[in-house]
């Protein structure tokens, strides 16, 4: 009876997706079911389960072929749905004027862009930059660029003016400045421009002259340290130990933690 509910379950799985394995799939499960109950024939458990599977084929077959005729008859509606004549009309274009008589007024790049339909953002991008830099405005810090006395950067979380610059006496007692070396500073202003508590002090900055690494000097009246709400702005110095004959002087400021980007200050003399 197992070897009997086996075959006819995989006749069943053969022919069940033409509809004619149902047959043989009820008979399997019945004769399968029995041996293994009564015998624990695993052959009749094996065409019991294929006896099954086999008939359930049909109905997995006629579900698809619905789903694809369903599909190609939604299509064909789309198809064939009359198209309502519309009326073509005509805008009139409009076109782009130059005064050549005020050729001096003319921007050459604008003008190059509107005859060739460039939309190249980068370039306008730098050119808006470009323009804010002229006249006094906020700028945008980027990987690479340093700025000078009198710039006001923006970064992350933080916009940063830059006041000032000079050279600061030795007040420390406990600090001995070598005689080829001495202290410099810048002084900024310091705006929390995120939504969140930040942290600004003079130890923010990394300095570097002609490339090397300097020593941060404690001017505790003076440094730059404050906790700033969103909004909130400080003023302060950073005060570094730098060489005499230090050509190249940069402050580094931390403008995220997480991140390496740094907003550059130059220190010239």
């Amino acid at each position: 009876m197992g070897i009997a509910a086996l075959v006819l379950g995989i006749i069943a799985m053969v022919i069940g997706w033409t509809g004619f394995g149902f047959i043989p799939g009820v008979i399997a499960l019945v004769l399968g079911l029995i041996a293994f109950i009564k015998k624990k024939d695993k052959k009749g458990l094996v065409g019991a389960i294929l006896g099954v599977v086999g008939s359930l084929t049909y109905f997995l077959t006629l579900l698809i072929c619905s789903s694809i005729l369903s599909s190609v008859s939604d299509s064909d509606s789309y198809a064939t749905v009359p198209q309502t004549p519309t009326t073509q009309t005509t805008t009139p274009q409009t076109t782009t004027s130059y005064d050549i008589e005020g050729t001096s007024d003319i921007d050459v790049d604008e003008l190059i862009g509107d005859i060739f339909g460039s939309d190249d953002k980068e370039d306008k991008k730098d050119k808006k930059d470009k323009e804010d830099e002229e006249e006094g405005k906020v700028k945008k810090n980027k990987d690479g660029k340093k700025f000078y006395e009198g710039d006001v950067v923006e970064g992350k979380n933080f916009r940063v003016t830059y006041l000032s610059k000079g050279v600061h006496t030795n007040t420390n007692q406990f600090v001995e400045i070598k005689p080829n070396m001495k202290i410099v500073y810048v002084e900024v202003e310091v705006e929390n421009i995120s939504n969140s508590d930040k942290i600004v002090a003079s130890t923010s900055f990394d300095v570097y002259a002609d490339g090397y690494e300097c020593e941060w000097y404690c001017n505790l009246d003076e440094d730059l340290s404050a906790t700033l709400s969103a909004g909130r702005k400080a003023k302060g110095k950073a005060f570094y130990i730098v060489p005499n004959d230090a050509k190249e002087i940069e402050f580094e400021f931390s403008d995220d933690p997480w991140s390496s980007k740094k907003i550059v200050l130059v220190y010239q003399e």
